[in-house]
C-alpha cells in the first residue's frame, strides 16, 4: 500500500522500470482519476524518465482513469441512470498528434 494515497501498489520497482525505457512513452492521465494518484504517477514518469527526451505527458481535466469524461470519477459515477461515455475533450487528438509526430 501506497503510504500517502492509500491505494495498492501493483507494480514493484516501477520507477526502476521505468528508467529503463529508452522509446517514446506517451503518458495520459485524467485529473478525475480514482483509480490511482495521478499527481504521483505523472511526478514519478517525470523523475523516472528524466533521461528519455521522447516521453510526452498529457493531463485532462473532468476525466477519470477510463478517459471518459466524469465530474467525480468515483466508481459509482458509472452507475448512475443517464451516465454518458464521452471521451475526455483532446484525448483521442492527443493520440493521434503523437503517434503522426512519430513517423
Amino acid at each position: 500500500m501506497d503510504k500517502d494515497s492509500e491505494l495498492p501498489l501493483y507494480v514493484e520497482n516501477f520507477s526502476e522500470m521505468l528508467s529503463d525505457i529508452n522509446v517514446p512513452v506517451l503518458a495520459l492521465f485524467g485529473e478525475t482519476d480514482m483509480t490511482v494518484d495521478w499527481k504521483k504517477t505523472k511526478l514519478l514518469y517525470q523523475e523516472s524518465m528524466a533521461d528519455n527526451p521522447q516521453l510526452t505527458i498529457k493531463t485532462f481535466s473532468n476525466c477519470n482513469h477510463n478517459m471518459w469524461q466524469a465530474e467525480t470519477g468515483g466508481i459509482y459515477e458509472f452507475e448512475e441512470s443517464g451516465w454518458e461515455y464521452i471521451r475526455c475533450d483532446g484525448f483521442l487528438d492527443s493520440i493521434t498528434n503523437w503517434l503522426n509526430q512519430l513517423k
